[in-house]
């Protein structure tokens, strides 16, 4: 039997479906594949692309009855067997599945495939989202969702069981699949009319599990101090795969009664910033992903989902791009440099340049650029899984970097606004030619590092830190700089973290874990922002900010050299350092100045420009400047 070969699809916006036969748990797959009839109805299969060979396959017979083989993922055999039909009186099942669907080999096909994600998602009837084969601590966490957590008449009552511990362990441990990491949930989920999970054979609703969820989460702080579950270390809840899955779904979208969609609430930079921390099986992915689920975009989806192939527009500041092309075959940095300049054209911040946010697999493409320029950076892991300390075992998700200073789902009410009225950037630019790295952006200098301090690496300042902001240290700056002055929903930090901070203090230095609740949430908050950043004093060479030192946090790597910008457009400062032997600047990162974070700086330098007593030196360091990013 040969490995099957795939025909042309005859129509720009044809899609293959597999009608998947009947079978046994046992039986070898068997189905055919052919292109979608008028209005046919089918499902999505949506999986995790595991590593490794193709060692499982199907037999896929045509019109004729010729069978021939193609090579699948043994995942994706496992999913198939799972949800085929049982009995002989159904058939076959329809599917749509982007590994056995698509062409992946045909460039062409593949890039017109995706720019049709979203009306394949849509016009499904369900979408089937898959979590991997079924184990004992999955069936036990599916069932006391099912019959435990939304159960609320009895809710309390089961948790204050000491017979759950077992099911809450195995609900924490489910919880933490990788598959809820993966981007395409994201997509899926939002775009389903009706989704539901499958482990093994194990099936709920996505109203279910997005609900069951949701209850966990209310119900941890509580549990996490029962003394029947205080062995256990579950982690951080926030981390948890799932959970942020959930929270992120939840924000994107609203939704009627029906299941139909109401709104997406988010612009282009919280859609990037929300699924920055996703995997993607392809640096690309992100993008096209952010751009499909972005309202009012013009990805190719919003015109009819026709491609229009080649066509995107310019990246300079004076034009608008109005539509980016689905291209996998396009260099990646040029696809970054279109994406950035399509979101700055339409936002008119710069904030992205501060997010990771290009997948680690893009150092891995072959192209002509040895690295990405530091205006676009790429993600690491706010979080991590690691084995449980717990004698029970089990994996727990703990902190491997702070959380962005440029939270995204917030109030704009609640966040920065460092660059205040220049909040639109009026001029900027991409480079071109030798210049072809480089980002052209306006802003001035408001002063260069003086002392740092050593790196919070595990979230947990340094008592140096003290002996650094010796004459701050009484005052509201330095607890409010720990914290960003943000609680861990973005509102400004209240009066009583000033005692939760005294309370820290004693007997160490933020060591209390279990302390009252008030101090937790504080603790929390404090290495949510400080995990390997440094907290840093500005020279204040010139006295421009008057004798009383000024403090903030910046990225571990910052250096004494460095300077801090205020960058119209950006809602935060940023550490910039110059490249010894040329006129350019790398970005090294965000920046927390205390008492500057919501236009002061603007308002100093406009002081300092107009004041005929300033000096000529800071002047000339304020000035308005173009910096050139490398």
């Amino acid at each position: 039997m040969r490995t099957y070969a795939y025909g042309p699809l005859s129509r720009k916006q044809d899609i293959r479906i597999l009608k998947l036969n009947a079978g046994s748990i046992h039986d070898p797959l068997r189905g055919s594949l052919a292109p979608r009839k008028d209005d046919e109805s089918y499902e999505v299969l949506l999986w995790a692309m595991e590593e490794g060979n193709e060692s499982s396959r199907i037999s896929l017979h045509d019109e004729g009855g010729v069978s021939n083989f193609l090579h699948i993922k043994p995942d994706l055999g496992a999913a198939l067997k799972s949800l085929r039909p049982r009995q002989s009186g159904n058939p076959h099942r329809k599917l749509w599945i982007d590994a056995i669907c698509v062409n992946w080999k045909d460039i062409q096909e593949k890039n017109k495939q995706v720019a049709m994600m979203a009306q394949i998602l849509r016009q499904a009837t369900r979408v089937c989202l898959w979590l991997g084969s079924h184990d004992h601590d999955s069936r036990k966490a599916i069932e006391f969702m099912r019959s435990k957590i939304l159960d609320l008449a009895r809710i309390d009552y089961h948790f204050s069981q000491e017979s759950s511990l077992d099911s809450c362990i195995a609900l924490a441990s489910f919880l933490n699949r990788p598959c809820f990491e993966q981007h395409w949930m994201v997509q899926g989920i939002v775009l389903a009319r009706n989704a539901a999970i499958y482990c093994g054979e194990d099936c709920l609703s996505w109203d279910q599990f997005e609900a069951a969820v949701s209850l966990f989460r209310v119900k941890y702080d509580s549990l996490a101090r029962h003394p029947a579950y205080s062995a256990y270390n579950f982690g951080d809840i926030r981390a948890f795969s799932a959970v942020r899955l959930v929270e992120v779904t939840s924000t994107l979208v609203e939704r009627s009664e029906s299941g139909g969609m109401l709104s997406r609430s988010l612009s282009i930079e919280d859609l990037v910033f929300m699924l920055s921390d996703f995997k993607v099986r392809e640096p690309h992915d992100l993008i096209y992903s952010v751009l499909a689920l972005g309202s009012g975009t013009g990805l190719l989806e919003s015109q009819t989902v026709k491609p229009v192939e080649g066509k995107t527009g310019s990246t300079d500041s004076r034009r608008s791009t109005t539509v980016i092309a689905v291209d996998y075959g396009q260099d990646f940095f040029e696809v970054c440099k279109k994406f950035m300049a399509f979101t700055i054209s339409r936002s008119g911040s710069f904030d992205l340049i501060l997010q990771p946010w290009a997948h680690q697999a893009a150092s891995r493409l072959p192209r002509s650029k040895n690295t990405l320029p530091s205006w676009i950076t790429m993600t690491g892991p706010v979080h991590q899984t690691q084995a449980s300390s717990s004698a029970f075992g089990g994996v727990s998700r703990v902190r491997a970097s702070a959380d962005p200073l440029l939270k995204s789902g917030l109030s704009r009410s609640y966040r920065y606004k460092a660059s205040w009225q220049r909040a639109r950037p009026a001029n900027w630019r991409l480079g071109t030619g030798d210049k072809g790295c480089s980002l052209f952006v306006t802003g001035f200098i408001l002063d260069a590092v003086g002392e740092r301090g050593e790196s919070a690496g595990v979230g947990m300042p340094p008592p140096s830190w003290l002996e650094l902001t010796e004459d701050v240290e009484r005052s509201d700056a330095f607890w409010r700089t720990l914290v960003a002055d943000r609680t861990m929903d973005g509102r400004t930090a209240p009066k009583y973290y000033s005692r939760a901070f005294m309370h820290a203090r004693q007997p160490g230095f933020m060591v209390d874990e279990h302390g009252p609740f008030v101090v937790d949430e504080f603790i929390r908050r404090v290495r949510a922002v400080t995990w390997k950043r440094r907290m840093i004093t500005l020279r204040n060479e010139h006295e421009q900010f008057g004798k009383e030192a000024v403090i903030g946090l910046a990225p571990e790597r910052t250096w004494r050299t460095d300077i801090i910008a205020i960058i119209e457009g950006c809602s935060v400062p940023v550490v910039l350092r110059h490249v010894r032997g040329t006129e350019t600047y790398s970005l090294i990162g965000e920046a927390y100045i205390h008492g500057y974070m919501d236009g002061q700086a603007c308002s100093l330098q406009e002081y300092v420009q107009r004041a005929e007593s300033t000096n000529y030196a800071l002047k000339e360091q304020m000035k308005t400047r173009e910096f050139e990013l490398s």
